[in-house]
């Protein structure tokens, strides 16, 4: 095995992944910007963007665990842990993989945070549908014991 090429290949790839969970951070920040303005153009620019850069950085993550495979390396973490120490026992590479980790959580986080507004969201459109439709808004009333008290709740009338 000639490491040098393969550190090479790894940085490269480390690299690109590097880049592309930049460009993924960018687009959810864009992604939550217009959910919070209720913009749905630059939702769906901001979705399909963020689509993209998933796309690929699942390809960039096949071809990396392909790479761990063909060196008889189990492709998960600790796996790629000790390639990194084989190819560079200085620790620079597995510094950029730490990086690389640290931003892929950072994206997870916002995206988990935008979904929680798209459903926050999804949820007052379906209680104002209801209302539109003579439905009983949720108005859920807590008693003493933290259970709901079903006889506070809200009903609609509507003649036809």
């Amino acid at each position: 095995m000639d490491w040098q090429v393969f550190t090479a290949t790894l940085i490269d790839l480390i690299d690109r992944e590097l880049v592309l969970a930049h460009e993924l951070g960018d687009a959810l920040a864009n992604e939550r910007d217009a959910l919070r303005s209720v913009d749905p153009v630059a939702l769906d620019t901001a979705t399909a963007r963020k689509q993209l850069c998933v796309e690929n950085l699942s390809r960039l993550d096949t071809e990396r665990q392909a790479m761990c495979v063909s060196l008889g390396v189990s492709p998960d973490r600790d796996g790629m842990e000790r390639l990194l120490m084989q190819a560079d026992p200085q620790g620079k590479l597995s510094q950029r993989w730490q990086t690389l980790l640290t931003r892929l959580e950072t994206c997870r986080e916002a995206n988990h945070k935008n979904g929680a507004v798209v459903r926050l969201q999804k949820r007052r459109v379906t209680e104002a549908l209801g209302i539109l439709h003579g439905e009983a808004a949720n108005n859920a009333v807590y008693g003493d014991k933290g259970e709901i008290d079903d006889t506070s709740g809200t009903h609609v009338h509507t003649e036809i």
